[in-house]
C-alpha cells in the first residue's frame, strides 16, 4: 500500500514538473514585440595610452515562447585611442638612454613632443545581427536573461602619427561571429523596461603604433530602454 502511494506521489510530482515546463515554453499569447534602444561606453587608461569607445544599437525581438524571443538588431561602435612612442635617438628611446634616469621619467618618458611621436587610431564598427535571448525569470520588476546569436561586423580603421595618415584600412564585406551576453529588465511600466546588459564578441583592433591588425574580444557594457507593442 505504501508503495502504491509512494508511485502514485513520484507520477504526480512528475506530471507538475512536466505542465509547467510545457507551460514556460508554449507559444506567447499575444505574441509581443520589442523595442529596445541601447547606449555604452568605455575609457580605458594605461601608461602612454588612452581609449574611448562609444557605441549605440537597436533591437526589435518578437516572443516566439514565453520565455524565448528571436529579434534583429543593427548598431554602431567607434573608438579613438590616442598612444605616444618615444622618437628613435630621444631621450625618452631606451635604445638611446646612456645615463641613470629616474623612476619617474621611465614611467612619463614623453614629457615633451620632441621627444615622442603622437599616434591616433580611429575605428569605426558597424554591427548586424540576429538571436536569441532566454528568459532566466519573469519577474513583476526584475527579469534576468541570456542572449546569443551571431554578428556580421564590417570595420573602418584609420591610424596616424604626428598628424600624417599612415593607415586607412577598411573592411566592406565583413565578418560573421558569435555574439554571448547576459543582462536584467528592470520593469518601469506596463509597457516600457529599462536593460542593462553586458556582450562579448571576436573582434579586431589596431592600437597606436602597431602595423598589424590584433584579434582581441570585444566586450560591451550597455544600458538601454525597451517599449513593448
Amino acid at each position: 500500500m505504501c508503495k502504491k502511494s509512494y508511485v502514485r506521489t513520484c507520477a504526480a510530482i512528475v506530471g507538475y514538473c512536466f505542465s509547467v515546463a510545457l507551460c514556460s515554453f508554449a507559444p506567447s499569447a499575444h505574441a509581443g514585440i520589442y523595442i529596445t534602444g541601447s547606449y555604452g561606453m568605455d575609457a580605458t587608461n594605461v601608461p602612454l595610452e588612452a581609449t574611448n569607445t562609444q557605441s549605440a544599437s537597436a533591437t526589435v525581438d518578437v516572443e516566439i515562447f514565453t520565455f524565448l524571443r528571436i529579434g534583429v538588431s543593427y548598431g554602431s561602435e567607434t573608438s579613438y585611442s590616442l598612444g605616444y612612442r618615444a622618437k628613435a635617438g630621444s631621450a625618452a628611446d631606451p635604445s638611446a638612454v646612456v645615463v641613470p634616469v629616474s623612476s619617474a621619467q621611465i614611467s612619463n618618458p614623453c614629457s615633451t613632443e620632441s621627444t615622442c611621436t603622437k599616434v591616433v587610431s580611429n575605428s569605426k564598427v558597424i554591427q548586424r545581427g540576429v538571436g536569441l535571448t532566454l528568459i532566466l525569470w519573469h519577474g513583476d520588476m526584475i527579469m534576468p536573461y541570456l542572449v546569443g546569436g551571431a554578428l556580421l561586423k564590417t570595420y573602418h580603421i584609420i591610424s596616424t602619427q604626428d598628424g600624417v595618415l599612415v593607415q586607412d584600412l577598411q573592411d566592406t564585406k565583413g565578418q560573421i561571429v558569435p555574439n554571448i551576453g547576459a543582462g536584467v529588465g528592470f520593469r518601469l511600466s506596463k509597457d516600457f523596461s529599462l536593460k542593462a546588459s553586458i556582450t562579448a564578441s571576436p573582434g579586431q583592433v589596431l592600437r597606436p603604433g602597431d602595423s598589424n591588425i590584433r584579434s582581441t574580444w570585444d566586450k560591451k557594457t550597455s544600458f538601454g530602454l525597451t517599449y513593448q507593442i
